[in-house]
C-alpha cells in the first residue's frame, strides 16, 4: 500500500479583493462538430464520439456594451477609457462612445478588475486588479506589471493615479500607505498615510494628483493632501464620504455621497469650495474613479450602465453605452419545448429570452420587482415559474407577470429544500418527485464525491459515485432528464451522464459551469459566468466511456506518492510538490480539497464550507508543482479573520493503491473592512 508524506509549513499573507469566477469567452458562435467518428474524437477528449453534436455559445457578444462600469478615465485627447466589472476588462471609446480598443480577455487577464487611469500627457493606460496593477502603452500594448500578492512589499490598490509627468500613484489599503512609481514600474518613494484607515481595513480609498505631484487622499469625510515628498500638509472636512477625487486645472473635483442627494462639488486647490451640482446617479465605485474631468469636460460611469457627458459646472450634455440584452451574470438557464432558450440576469434582475437559433436575445421579462432570479422551471401549463427573490413568479408565453406568491421552498419546481441533507450545494429532481443532491462535504450514508437519491420525504433511496470509471472528480451543478439520466458537473472541468441505475455512459468537456438544465429535447445548457453553453443533437444511444483496461489507475502494478506542502503563497494558494513513485506506465492521480468548519454566526451551528481544490495526474517517476487555489470563500474568511483553521484532504489512486489522509493546516489573514 502506498502512502502520502507530509511536511507542512505557512507563512502569513493579506487576501485580496474577491474577483469573480472565470467566464467563456463572450463570442456568440455556432460551431459544427463535424462526423461523430473525427472531430467529436477531438471534442470529446476519450469519448469515442461526441454524446453532443453542437454547440452554441450565447452571451456577452458586444464588447461596446458597458456591464458594469467600475471606474472611468480620461485620456489627453479626450478618449474615454472605462474599466467593467463585468467584462473583467480595459475598453477605450472615443468622446462620442464608439469603441475603439478592448484591452484583456475577459475572465482570463483582470480578475477583480476595479480601477482605471490615464496618464494625461501620453495617454498611457493603467489598470488595477486583485492580481496587481498593469501598464499600457496609448495604443494598448502591455508595458508595466506591478505585482500585488506575490510582491515585495505587498501592494494593494486601493486608489489609482497618474500625474502629468507619467508617474503613478497607488494607495495600498494592505499597508494603509501611498506608494509612487516611475512610469517604468519602478518604485520610487512610499510614505505611511497615518490615521486614514486602520492597515488592512478599507480599499476604497479615491486618490488624485495634481501638476506639482501633490497627493489628494479621500478617507471617509476627510481629504488629505500630501505634498510630492509625501508629508501632509493640509485636511479638507467634506459634508459625507468622500467616493471619487479628480483634479483638472486649479479645482479639485470630489463626489460627495452616494445614492440619492449625492453631489459634485469643486474646491480651489486652497480647499474653499466653489460649486456644487447633482451627481445624476453615479456608480459607487470600488477603487476607481467614478468620473474623469479633462479639457472636454467631465464623463461620470453611472449605475444604469452609461457613461454621462457633463460641461464643468456640471450641466448634462449627452450620454452613451447601456446595457445589452446578451450581457448578464448567468444563474440559471433552460429550454422549452420550441427549443427557445431562457436566461436568468442575476446581476440585472431579467429573463433574457434566445430563440431556436439562438438569436436575438430579448428582455423576455424585467424582475427587479422581486429580486435576482435563481431557479426556473415550467409548469404543467407550459409557463415559466422563476424564484425571484423571496417570490414564485408565473411567467406567461409572453413574458408578464401571471402570479406572484411567497417562496417556501427556494425552488421552483416544489422541491422542499428543508428535506436536502445539510451540507448539499446542489440538487435537482426527477419526473418522479425524487431529487439528487451532492454530497460535497460528505456524511457517513453517503461520503465526498457521490450523488444521493431521495424520495421526496428525505429517505436516501440510493448512490453512486462520479469517480467510477473516469477518475477523481468533485460533483458539481446536476440536472435529471425525462428518461432519468442524471447530468453531473464536476471540478474536472467535464459533465459526466449517468443512466438511472448510476452507471457513467458518457463524458465530455464543460469549464467552470454553474447550473446544468436538461430541455425536453434533450439538449443541455450550462451557464458559465457571462455565457450560456446549449449542447444539442443528442445521440442516442450514446458512445460508451473508455474501458477500465485502458486506464491506468486501474491496473494492478503499485505505487506510492509524496506530497509536500510547501506555501502559503499570500492568501491565495497552497504550493504544493507531488512525486509519484512506481512501474512505468503508472500515473498517480488523486484530489486535493481543502475544507474548513465554521459557522455564520454566533450559536449557529458549524458547517464545513469549501475553500479550493486541485486534481492532479502525475505519472511515475515525475515530480510535479501543483497549487490548491482559494476560493471566493476562503477569501471572504481570511479578509475578516487573523487564521482559518482547515483540513487539507489528499486523495490518489495509482494502480492497486489508494490512500486517504487528512492534515489540519492554519490559513493566515488580514482582517479587514469596508470604510
Amino acid at each position: 500500500m502506498g502512502r502520502l508524506a507530509w511536511t507542512t509549513a505557512t507563512r502569513s499573507g493579506i487576501v485580496s479583493r474577491v474577483g469573480r469566477g472565470a467566464g467563456l469567452l463572450g463570442l456568440l458562435c455556432l460551431v459544427s462538430l463535424g462526423s461523430a467518428s473525427s472531430a467529436g474524437a477531438a471534442a470529446c477528449g476519450s469519448n469515442p464520439v461526441c454524446p453532443y453534436q453542437g454547440i452554441q455559445v450565447l452571451g456577452d457578444s458586444d464588447p461596446g456594451s458597458l456591464d458594469r462600469p467600475l471606474a472611468v478615465a480620461m485620456g489627453p485627447s479626450g478618449n474615454v477609457v472605462v474599466a467593467d466589472g463585468m467584462k473583467q476588462s480595459v475598453r477605450e471609446f472615443t468622446a462620442t462612445g464608439q469603441l475603439l480598443r478592448q484591452i484583456g480577455t475577459p475572465g482570463e487577464v483582470f480578475p477583480g478588475i476595479s480601477g482605471v487611469a490615464v496618464s494625461p500627457t501620453n495617454g498611457e493606460i493603467w489598470e488595477s486588479d486583485t492580481t496587481g496593477t498593469r501598464g499600457f502603452a496609448a495604443d494598448g500594448t502591455p508595458n508595466v506589471f506591478i505585482r500585488g500578492l506575490e510582491s515585495t512589499p505587498f501592494v494593494a490598490a486601493g486608489g489609482l493615479a497618474v500625474s502629468p509627468s507619467g508617474n503613478v500613484y497607488i494607495f495600498n489599503w494592505a499597508t494603509n500607505s501611498v506608494f509612487e512609481y516611475s512610469p517604468a514600474g519602478v518604485l520610487l518613494t512610499s510614505w505611511p498615510a497615518t490615521n486614514v484607515v486602520a492597515p488592512g481595513m478599507g480599499y476604497s480609498e479615491p486618490l488624485a494628483v495634481d501638476a506639482e505631484g501633490n497627493v489628494y487622499l479621500g478617507a471617509g469625510a476627510l481629504v488629505r493632501e500630501f505634498n510630492s515628498a509625501g508629508s501632509q500638509v493640509a485636511t479638507l472636512s467634506m459634508p459625507s464620504s468622500v467616493t471619487t477625487l479628480a483634479v483638472y486645472g486649479s479645482a479639485l473635483y470630489a463626489q460627495v455621497g452616494s445614492g440619492v442627494g449625492a453631489e459634485i462639488a469643486t474646491y480651489d486647490l486652497s480647499g474653499n469650495l466653489t460649486s456644487e451640482f447633482p451627481d445624476s446617479g453615479l456608480e459607487v465605485p470600488t477603487s476607481g474613479a467614478t468620473f474623469a474631468v479633462g479639457a472636454s469636460g467631465i464623463v461620470a460611469a453611472t449605475t444604469d450602465h452609461t457613461i454621462q457627458d457633463l460641461t464643468l459646472d456640471g450641466t448634462l450634455t449627452g450620454s452613451w453605452g447601456g446595457l445589452a440584452n446578451d450581457d448578464f451574470q448567468a444563474t440559471y438557464a433552460l429550454g422549452d419545448a420550441a427549443g427557445n432558450a431562457y436566461v436568468l440576469d442575476g446581476a440585472n434582475a431579467r429573463v433574457i429570452r434566445y430563440d431556436a437559433q439562438g438569436d436575438p436575445p430579448t428582455v423576455f421579462a424585467d424582475l427587479s420587482a422581486y429580486g435576482a432570479p435563481t431557479l426556473a422551471s415550467f409548469d404543467s401549463q407550459g409557463d415559466l415559474v422563476v424564484s425571484a427573490g423571496n417570490d414564485l413568479v408565473t411567467l406567461s408565453p409572453t413574458g408578464s407577470v401571471i402570479s406572484a406568491a411567497s417562496n417556501t421552498s427556494n425552488a421552483p419546481d416544489g422541491t422542499l429544500l428543508a428535506s436536502v441533507p445539510p451540507g448539499a450545494e446542489y440538487y435537482a429532481t426527477d419526473s418522479a418527485g425524487d431529487f439528487y443532491v451532492d454530497s460535497f462535504f460528505g456524511t457517513p450514508a453517503v461520503p465526498m464525491g457521490d450523488i444521493g437519491k431521495y424520495s421526496p420525504t428525505g429517505q436516501l433511496l440510493e448512490k453512486f459515485n462520479v469517480s467510477t470509471g473516469w477518475g477523481p472528480g468533485i460533483p458539481g451543478p446536476l440536472a435529471v432528464d425525462a428518461s432519468g439520466r442524471i447530468y453531473v458537473a464536476t471540478n474536472m472541468d467535464d459533465i459526466r451522464e449517468f443512466d438511472p441505475a448510476g452507471t457513467m455512459i458518457a463524458v465530455w468537456p464543460s469549464p467552470q459551469l454553474r447550473s446544468i438544465s436538461v430541455a425536453a429535447n434533450g439538449d443541455v445548457y450550462a451557464t458559465a459566468g457571462e455565457t450560456v453553453i446549449r449542447f444539442d443533437g443528442f445521440l442516442d444511444p450514446l458512445p460508451p466511456i473508455p474501458s477500465a483496461s485502458a486506464n491506468p489507475i486501474n491496473q494492478s502494478t503499485q505505487a506510492t506518492i509524496a506530497l509536500i506542502l510547501a506555501k502559503q503563497s499570500a492568501t491565495r494558494s497552497l504550493g504544493t510538490t507531488v512525486t509519484c513513485t512506481g512501474s512505468p506506465g503508472v500515473s498517480c492521480v488523486g484530489m486535493l480539497v481543502l475544507r474548513a468548519r465554521t459557522s455564520r454566526a454566533k450559536r449557529t451551528p458549524a458547517r464545513l464550507v469549501l475553500l479550493g481544490s486541485k486534481t492532479f495526474s502525475i505519472p511515475a517517476g515525475h515530480r510535479a508543482s501543483e497549487t490548491v487555489r482559494l476560493g471566493p470563500t476562503a477569501r471572504r474568511l481570511l479578509a475578516t479573520r487573523r487564521s482559518v483553521d482547515a483540513t487539507l484532504t489528499a486523495s490518489y489512486r495509482a494502480g492497486a493503491t489508494s490512500s486517504t489522509i487528512t492534515r489540519r493546516v492554519v490559513l493566515r489573514g488580514h482582517p479587514r473592512k469596508r470604510t
